[in-house]
Order: structure tokens, then sequence, then C-alpha cells
């Protein structure tokens, strides 16, 4: 199984890390390239629905890069289900809010974190849709 690109999100934007991009891979297990295919879908809906750029800071981590970060033991970057970006220009707050009130099904969850300029999304296969402003 492989990696699929979307029309807007390229195979390099998966093993991405702003803070460390040299510790930044790509999978190799097919139930996590599975996921990444799975967000990367759903991310391309969002991306049209928005129609801005977003630039990824952080995508899949291994466990190696989750630590260095700081991530959650259990945080879904490392399932290739979370995804961190900004757009350039734009007021977050108002995208966070867009994509809550979306109410896509696949939306798990929605952090905003305006002290560090970018929102964190998780996509799941059904999603609860909860929104967080750290």
């Amino acid at each position: 199984m492989k990696i699929k690109e979307t029309k807007n999100f390229k195979i390099k934007e998966v093993a991405v890390s702003a803070s460390y991009p040299n510790l930044a891979i790509l999978p190799n297990d097919a139930l996590t390239i599975k996921n990444i295919n799975h967000t990367l879908e759903k991310l391309q809906i969002i991306r049209e629905d928005l129609a801005k750029p977003m630039f990824i800071l952080s995508f899949y981590r291994d466990e190696k890069l989750n630590k260095a970060v700081n991530g959650a033991t259990n945080s879904q970057h490392k399932y290739g289900t979370a995804v961190d970006f900004t757009i350039s220009g734009a007021n977050l707050d108002l995208v966070a809010n867009y994509i809550y009130e979306k109410n896509y099904p696949f939306m798990d969850k929605i952090i905003y974190y305006p002290e560090q300029n970018f929102i964190h999304l998780t996509i799941l296969k059904k999603g609860s849709n909860k929104y967080w402003k750290q």
C-alpha cells in the first residue's frame, strides 16, 4: 500500500515537522498508510471548502518525532489521523469556527492554538466534532 496524493496535498507534506524536520519520516505499515490516505482525502474536502492553501506544520509522527515535540503519548499524529496547519494571512479563529460549523462527519477534534497560530485537526472515519481553543 502506498500514500496517495490529492489535488492539493503531496506526499512530502505527510512527513513534515516544522520543529524537527530532520526527524520527519514516512510510515511503512499498511494501517497507518490507510489512515493517512483517509486523512488526506478528507483534508482535501476541507481545503476545497476553505478555498485557501493550507500549510502543513505536522502530520505523521513516529514515536521518536512525537517524543521530540513533547506530543501526547496517544497522539493521533502517530496513527496518521491528525494534522496541524496554518493558513497565511487568515484569521485562524474564523477558520476553526468555519470547520466546526461545517460539522463534517469525519471531524473528531478541532483545536485552535492562537499563540502558536495553528489549528490541529483529528480526522477519523466517524468523528464527534469537538472544538477547543487553547
